[in-house]
């Protein structure tokens, strides 16, 4: 190439070496002396080998970081879905409790029949009637057979 076609100036180069050794305030001063003109605005330097090696460091040290912060925010959502669930649990429960405005229990139940009206009825322990069904054809069976019994019986 010609020294014709050569710039003075090249991307990522100093201006000159006259500027090695000032201090940033004279530095600025030797610069705003030398140019044309000055303007406020972005602009994007390149990077030499220092820079990107101190650049990949950090990245190296910032992954490691977030992958101690997602492994703790993990251990904590499983810890707070551990004490979610169960009110969740309690939640659905009285839900369904409203709903239905009835509770499932478990207890002894004491069965009456009512044969002429071929029916069953459950009472829970307090007295309280909680459930009637239709005689099965078994129970119906016993009745009878309980009553030709005590005619035979007489």
């Amino acid at each position: 190439m010609s020294k014709k076609n050569q710039s003075l100036f090249e991307l990522g180069r100093k201006l000159d070496d006259s500027i090695d050794g000032l201090s940033k305030r004279d530095l600025a001063l030797h610069l705003e002396g030398l140019c044309y003109s000055m303007e406020e605005g972005d602009y994007t330097k390149r990077l030499n080998s220092d820079e990107i090696s101190e650049r990949k460091s950090r990245l190296a040290d910032v992954s490691i970081q977030i992958s101690k912060l997602e492994q703790e925010k993990k251990d904590l959502m499983d810890e707070m879905k551990g004490r979610v669930d169960p009110v969740k649990k309690d939640l659905k429960e009285l839900i369904e409790v409203i709903k239905s405005k009835s509770v499932s229990k478990s207890g002894r139940l004491f069965l009456f029949d009512d044969t002429e009206k071929g029916m069953m009825y459950k009472f829970d322990e307090t007295g309280v009637c909680v459930d009637q069904r239709p005689l099965t054809p078994e129970e119906r069976q016993q009745k009878l057979r309980a009553e030709m019994k005590l005619r035979r019986a007489e």
